[in-house]
């Protein structure tokens, strides 16, 4: 089977799926350690996932030198509206 990025190419669906169905797992993961306050769990967790691939390192560091910002700040309430 082609990876997922050669299988987009080609228009298959299946690939965003695979995705979509990650995501959701990955999303009710965070969801739970939050709600059942397993601070074991998400050390655990973070142990195990928390890395930076070589070529994400690298992509960062050229945004970086470039002065292009990554970090996305949302900020919201009566505050951010000016009440």
């Amino acid at each position: 089977m082609l990876p997922c990025p050669e299988r987009m190419k080609r228009g298959h669906a299946d690939c965003i799926t695979e995705q979509i169905e990650a995501m959701n797992a990955l999303t009710e993961k965070i969801l739970r350690f939050q709600g059942d306050g397993d601070y074991e769990g998400v050390a655990a967790f973070v142990a195990d996932y928390a890395r930076v691939p070589q070529q994400l390192q690298a992509d960062l560091d050229r945004l970086a030198e470039e002065g292009i910002p990554v970090d996305i700040v949302f900020e919201q309430g009566l505050a951010a509206v000016g009440r």
